[in-house]
């Protein structure tokens, strides 16, 4: 006999006898109306008990946060026909949850994620115990990969299909990931059940992202006959106020972490992840250089969102970034390391012109440490193509250095081809450079970055920059490199330098439009 259904049966049982007690309570004497009432409560508490049987416990103790990106392979826990539904027993795929049904094999994404849910089958079916932080519709996606044309699956709310069937197109091959979904799903706030069940095999699933759906803002017109805007919409904006919050380092590889952000900002309403041209995650890449993990990471670096004094005088939440020391050199500078912290944007493609800005302040001992003349860079922000992670043609630097023109602090900015290893050392390729100098009053206090790019192999081309309102580029031309790659990663900013350590800087107020906003500076 099932043991769940005995107790169930059990627990009816209990009950019947419980409301003959009453009955007989109510015919003999008053004397049986608390045995009637103990037995008929001990039969509720059992029912309530064993029917919460049927749904799964989080992976991690706690329901996951929405909004926010979690992994396919994290599902609850509780087995089989609670947890999850598999056609095969066993892990076939043989990694990371060995005692569970479900196959799990090592991640080929070029996201990362750790590990990706194999050959979900017609049927099958993962749960997963969600908290939703404010009720609104929400984008849900999945990172998916197929070699076939008619996979599909749809999602499930606490028992409720919200999607309708959603087709997972041929990927191309098993190895190259793309983001599938819904959008304007309506979910309540509080706890639920989200189940990604497949409808028609076989796909692979790396991981689930629910984000709150954007809601194009235009800017007003004032004039008294007014005239249709070009298209400018607020793309996503934060402040870090709310709750966000960053999720624990995760994704551990060897010298490296991951760390993703959460929650909706109660300032702006834009939930993290930002959902820009198409999803994709945003994150830091934590890069040590040394064997780190989650006890260790600390001692090197360390993200945090901190109640500080902003630019207009008064308290605010901001994005802190500091890195403490190199695994390499200690707190020495790096030489020819890698320790960098980048706060990276990874969309799944490009689609239209960019604007972002945001808030920066340094640490107060910056320009010392920069000990001009020495050679020294800081980066202030980057973008870089490609196809499949790191094996893009362009990159746009923008760097404060030591050297340049007219002064011995200058921002750098440059539009190169290191946006993989072999632009890297004797291989990069130089196509455009501009120095601007500034001085180290304007580095001592917070500044508000701008930046504006429109992607083209002709003249129209353009990349423009501005800081505190002064325009520090405006460069004209082809910015598409040989291969024409599509901008996959935006640094905003990385916490990257060639001084020694510790480094550390604080974020605030990110704007991303589709073009200029009314209040960008002069352009």
């Amino acid at each position: 006999m099932n043991i769940s259904n005995h107790f169930v049966f059990q627990s009816r049982r209990i009950y019947r006898i419980a409301s003959e007690f009453w009955t007989v309570s109510i015919t003999a004497a008053c004397r049986f109306v608390a045995l009637g009432i103990r037995a008929a409560a001990f039969a509720l508490v059992l029912g309530a008990l064993f029917s919460a049987q049927a749904f799964g416990i989080p992976f991690f103790g706690t329901p996951i946060a929405v909004p926010g990106t979690f992994e396919a392979e994290n599902f609850d826990l509780g087995g089989e026909g609670v947890a999850y539904h598999d056609n095969v027993p066993g892990n076939a795929g043989g990694q990371y949850r060995l005692n569970e049904d479900v196959d799990i094999i090592v991640s080929s994404d070029p996201l990362g994620g750790g590990y990706v849910v194999n050959n979900f089958e017609t049927g099958e079916w993962l749960a997963y115990t969600i908290n939703v932080a404010a009720s609104a519709q929400y984008d849900i996606e999945l990172r998916v990969s197929s070699a076939f044309s008619t996979s599909a699956f749809h999602i499930e709310v606490d028992g409720q299909n919200v999607t309708g069937t959603v087709s997972v197109p041929n990927t191309g091959d098993w190895n190259t990931f793309q983001g599938v979904g819904k959008t304007g799903v309506p979910l309540a706030a509080g706890q639920h059940v989200l189940k990604i069940v497949a409808d028609q095999q076989y796909f692979n699933l790396n991981s689930i992202m629910a984000a709150v759906t954007p809601v194009p803002s235009v800017s007003p017109n004032p004039s008294p006959n007014p005239v249709p805007l070009a298209s400018t919409n607020l793309l996503f904006s934060s402040g870090f106020e709310g709750t966000t919050a960053l999720l624990p380092p995760s994704s551990f590889y060897g010298t490296g972490a991951w760390q993703g952000l959460v929650g909706i900002d109660s300032i702006t309403g834009f939930a993290w992840p930002p959902t820009i041209w198409g999803g994709g995650p945003t994150h830091f890449q934590m890069i040590a250089m040394t064997a780190i993990d989650a006890t260790t990471l600390g001692n090197y670096q360390v993200n945090q969102i901190q109640t500080v004094t902003g630019h207009n005088g008064t308290p605010t939440q901001a994005l802190y970034s500091e890195i403490k020391q190199s695994g390499c050199t200690g707190t020495n500078p790096m030489g020819s390391c890698v320790d960098q912290d980048a706060f990276m944007l990874q969309p799944v493609g490009e689609t239209s012109d960019l604007y972002i800005s945001y808030w920066i302040k340094y640490q107060p001992d910056l320009v010392q440490k920069m000990n001009p003349p020495s050679p020294n860079w800081r980066v202030l922000f980057e973008w870089k193509t490609g196809f499949n992670g790191d094996d893009g043609d362009y990159r746009v630097a923008a760097l404060l250095v030591t050297w340049g023109l007219g002064g011995p602090l200058s921002w750098h900015i440059t539009g190169d081809n290191v946006a993989s290893p072999a632009g890297a050392g004797s291989g990069r390729q130089q196509f455009w450079e501009k120095y601007t100098t500034t001085d180290a009053q304007t580095l001592g206090s917070w500044m508000k970055f701008e930046v504006f790019w429109h992607r083209s192999s002709g003249a129209d081309g353009r990349v423009w920059m501005a800081v505190n309102g002064q325009v520090i580029l405006d460069h004209s031309g082809s910015n598409m490199g040989v291969n024409n790659a599509p901008i996959n990663r935006i640094f905003m900013p990385n916490l990257y330098g060639s001084t020694a350590f510790p480094i550390y800087q604080w974020i605030d107020d990110l704007q991303i439009w589709d073009t200029f906003p009314p209040d960008a500076a002069p352009h």
